[in-house]
């Protein structure tokens, strides 16, 4: 299992796909004609799928949003060079989500009408930082001015989380009962995973206190803790090797995980109901889908580079002046950082072995056939990996709440309207299309037409090729039904 890992990471890394900042397709979900790509949201949803199999050839998503910094004059239909990037000042707290997977060769194939296989190959990195309230003005350029400046806040908390991982993916589904209008898909996702690259911060209650000094007031730190880390195979990297060499090191010197993905999909048939003695595409037909899933129960595991630590910050701690003198513009690495910090309180090293949690969540879909072609999807996502596994773990969470998609979809083309407020509280219109093999879309439509709204958003591209091959010919649920 390693060789092969270490095969797909290779191929994956020397293609050039760099980690990006985990599987959000969101026009398709629901749909039967979402294929090998339904199965990351729900592995039971790829036995309801008429074709007798379907590979995505590969598959790019990417979503992201943070309240700590703006973009401005810019948007995918203009050009950047007049673009500017600011960091967003006043007192509030701050947060930043990004979430990517690269899906290559995700196949899908039916294995008679009631049972089918998937399996493939994804790159995932998913990024979360969030920090208590602060107050921010670009004029702040050193520790004592921000404490000046933030005199009526604190005490200060923060974290950060990040995971960049390859795995391997095998699911299988099938129906597990039936009645005389409805039938029960389960379907089960086991994945395993090398961690490439993974990173956590975390700062705890830091504290301070003010004091009249001749020269003005001095603050000084009272009490509060830190951690932070990195993957030690990043440690293996060197600018003098060559990037083959890297990469290879990247691999060699990672760790494995595993997560597990599980689901139920329940169809209510049309009124008049398939029969086993009408044609097999129409036993697929529903009025009503109604699905749940648990995803991404599992981790990615890594261990500490050599630069990783932890601190406690005691009671009297340094002063904001003792830390401007030593954490200054000669600090140009995190070893520096590392050595800074030592001078300042006492440090040990973070430790070994640390895991980073997959964003696990419980998914809900409902799918409603309306009339003709059009459908109506809803979506709730809730992340529960906090509940579990307690606030102390890094746990990587899902940025997606709530969404509605309309959408109108034949055999060959489709056009969806992703309607969904995320977990930050933000409210995007998405479009998507498809057209044959290709389906794109984008999370937020503000991206293409708004020039300050490109901090916020994403989009996602695949090719997926579909058998000709159907279990029968297909005959529309009414008799207004598209005809192709």
């Amino acid at each position: 299992m390693v060789k092969i890992f270490k095969t797909c990471s290779l191929w994956l890394l020397m293609q050039g796909m760099d980690p990006l900042q985990a599987q959000d397709y969101h026009a398709v979900q629901g749909s039967n004609y979402a294929g090998s790509l339904g199965v990351y949201n729900n592995p039971a949803a790829m036995v309801n799928t008429p074709v007798k199999w379907d590979l995505t050839i590969a598959g790019i998503q990417a979503k992201y949003q943070t309240n700590a910094i703006r973009i401005a004059d810019y948007s995918l239909l203009s050009s950047p060079a007049n673009s500017q990037f600011f960091i967003t000042g006043g007192s509030k707290e701050r947060y930043g989500n990004a979430q990517a997977n690269i899906n290559l060769f995700t196949t899908r194939i039916a294995w008679g009408r009631n049972r089918a296989i998937s399996f493939g190959a994804n790159l995932r990195s998913g990024a979360n930082f969030s920090t208590s309230e602060y107050n921010y003005r670009d004029t702040v350029s050193s520790v004592q001015s921000f404490m000046t400046l933030n005199e009526a806040t604190g005490p200060y908390s923060a974290k950060m989380r990040m995971s960049t991982a390859v795995e391997l993916c095998l699911s299988y589904g099938q129906t597990i009962l039936r009645g005389g209008d409805w039938r029960l898909n389960g379907g089960l996702t086991v994945k395993v995973n090398r961690g490439l690259a993974g990173a956590q911060g975390t700062v705890t209650n830091i504290s301070k206190t003010s004091t009249a000094t001749p020269t003005g007031i001095e603050y000084q730190l009272t009490g509060g803790s830190l951690i932070y880390g990195y993957s030690s195979n990043i440690d293996h990297l060197n600018g003098n090797y060559s990037r083959l060499t890297n990469i290879a090191n990247l691999v060699r010197y990672s760790r494995s995980g595993a997560s597990v993905d599980l689901g139920l999909e329940w169809l209510k048939l049309p009124d008049n109901g398939p029969a086993y003695t009408q044609g097999e595409d129409d036993y697929y037909d529903y009025d009503w889908k109604v699905s749940a899933s648990v995803l991404d129960i599992g981790w990615a595991q890594y261990r500490y580079g050599a630069e990783s630590r932890r601190a406690t910050i005691p009671a009297n701690g340094p002063t904001a002046t003792e830390i401007d003198q030593h954490i200054d513009s000669t600090v140009k690495s995190l070893s520096d950082f590392t050595n800074a910090i030592a001078q300042l309180v006492p440090v040990q090293s973070a430790g070994t072995d640390y895991k980073i949690f997959s964003p696990a969540r419980i998914n809900l879909n409902v799918d409603r056939w309306l009339m003709s072609a059009l459908y109506l999807n809803a979506d709730i996502n809730v992340n529960i990996g906090s509940l579990f596994l307690g606030k102390n773990r890094y746990i990587l969470k899902s940025m997606n709440r709530v969404r509605v998609t309309p959408r109108y979809e034949v055999r060959r083309w489709g056009l969806y309207l992703p309607l969904q407020y995320n977990a930050n509280n933000q409210f995007w219109v998405g479009a998507a299309g498809r057209l044959g093999p290709l389906l794109v879309g984008v999370h937020n439509l503000a991206n293409l037409f708004s020039k300050t709204s490109m901090a916020s958003g994403g989009g996602y591209i695949a090719l997926t090729i579909r058998s000709s091959q159907f279990t029968g010919t297909k005959k529309e649920k009414k008799y207004d039904c598209p005809t192709y």
